[in-house]
């Protein structure tokens, strides 16, 4: 019993110092929030946010210093750049469109880092550039959580 209780102890000890080191989970991992379907992951001043609304993967880069009339091309690997304006009186969560889930999961999966070129008449020109990681969980979370929603809210009704 009291062996047992040692390892335990030691066990316990081992995964309070590995999570408070950071090697809980790895730094090329996106933040998941199940409750608004969307991951995130840190920059330098802020966060990037992809977002999936009605099958759509939405992008948002946040900082305190964004502006409304900001247009973004995002690009994988150096690949052609995608346009993510929506098209006229399309709606979302946020206003810049990656494309459907099933376009843009596979680009993401393999992807190891994206571009997005940032443009707005009341600021210069800036591009972001970071480590996509692991983007093949966060597509399947995007792909999970709005499925979790689907059948939550058909059940509501």
């Amino acid at each position: 019993m009291r062996a047992s209780l040692v390892t335990l102890s030691m066990t316990v000890a081992f995964s309070l110092a590995a999570m408070s080191a950071g090697f809980g989970a790895p730094a090329d991992d996106w933040s998941e929030d199940l409750r608004r379907c969307l991951v995130t992951k840190d920059i330098d001043g802020g966060r990037v946010v992809l977002a999936i609304d009605e099958g759509v993967v939405e992008i948002d880069v946040q900082r305190g210093t964004d502006s409304d009339a900001e247009t973004y091309k995002v690009s994988f690997d150096g690949g052609a750049p995608i346009d993510t304006t929506p098209p006229n009186g399309a709606t979302g969560l946020y206003a810049h469109r990656l494309g459907t889930l099933g376009t843009v999961t596979p680009v993401l999966s393999k992807a190891k880092r994206m571009t997005i070129a940032i443009t707005a008449a009341d600021k210069p020109p800036e591009t972001i550039t970071i480590a996509v990681g692991n983007g093949a969980k966060a597509m399947a979370f995007l792909k999970k959580c709005a499925a979790y929603w689907d059948r939550r809210n058909r059940k509501g009704r």
